[in-house]
């Protein structure tokens, strides 16, 4: 008798300590529960609750995947009108593109056309000072033929410029 009592004694002790356990001593990953532990955690109800909080994680869990899935297929429902846009950008950029290198050979022309101009120019100039340069007893022809050429160059000049316009 004195020995059952002994042993319910340690029985209750055992119950009753373990009625002390919390949920955070019935986790596994911070250390490897005991048989009486595990006892501990049954009996005070904390394996219980442990259970519920990871039932209601993991319902906050599928709820968020679920919120997730949406936004993914709102994402790719919107993936057409992205692309066309993006097309669309692209196709500007080409037209701009486009128009830039056509400028850029419209310069390319000018500059042409103003070192040609420079040269028209500076023939007029060097005709004109020859022409000054004359000495008084050249002949009346030479002195045509110069003020000819002149006139020319000048007239070549002028319709030069006239094409830049």
């Amino acid at each position: 008798m004195k020995r059952n009592l002994l042993i319910g004694l340690t029985l209750l002790s055992a119950v009753l300590c373990s009625c002390t356990t919390t949920k955070e001593q019935c986790d596994p990953k911070i250390k490897d529960p005991s048989f009486f532990d595990k006892l501990g955690c049954v009996v005070s109800g904390s394996y219980k609750e442990r259970s519920d909080d990871k039932l209601n994680e993991i319902a906050s869990l599928r709820e968020e995947h679920k919120k997730l899935s949406q936004e993914v297929i709102a994402l790719n429902d919107q993936r057409p009108q992205m692309l066309k846009d993006r097309e669309k950008r692209l196709k500007e950029l080409d037209k701009v593109r486009a128009d830039l290198s056509r400028l850029e050979n419209d310069l390319e022309a000018k500059k042409a056309m103003n070192s040609k101009l420079s040269e028209k120019l500076e023939a007029a100039k060097s005709a004109t000072d020859e022409a000054y340069k004359l000495p008084d007893d050249s002949s009346s022809l030479e002195k045509k033929e110069k003020l000819k050429n002149v006139q020319d160059n000048m007239n070549e000049l002028l319709d030069a410029m006239a094409e830049s316009f």
